[in-house]
């Protein structure tokens, strides 16, 4: 199975904060412990950045999300420099 270089990055930020924005403009933050090739995403110590609503733990349905802003020290990732 072949790994699109996007979902390639999102796997490469588990254990880092990300930003996720779901297709109905809740948006949560928090630290993304696990992700799957459906990008069903599970996030620890969350925030719904809207209401500052805290969870312990949440899991996002791939289906439901715009994007996913991933922290910047992934830009040096070697996938930025494949051609």
């Amino acid at each position: 199975m072949t790994v699109q270089p996007t979902v390639q990055l999102i796997f490469e930020a588990k254990g880092m904060t990300v930003q996720i924005e779901l297709i109905d403009n809740k948006a949560y933050k928090g630290t993304l412990k696990n992700v799957d090739y459906n990008l069903n995403c599970e996030l620890i110590n969350a925030t719904l950045i809207q209401t500052n609503q805290k969870f312990e733990q949440i899991v996002i349905r791939g289906s439901q999300i715009k994007f996913v802003k991933v922290p910047d020290e992934l830009y040096n990732s070697p996938i930025f420099k494949q051609k």
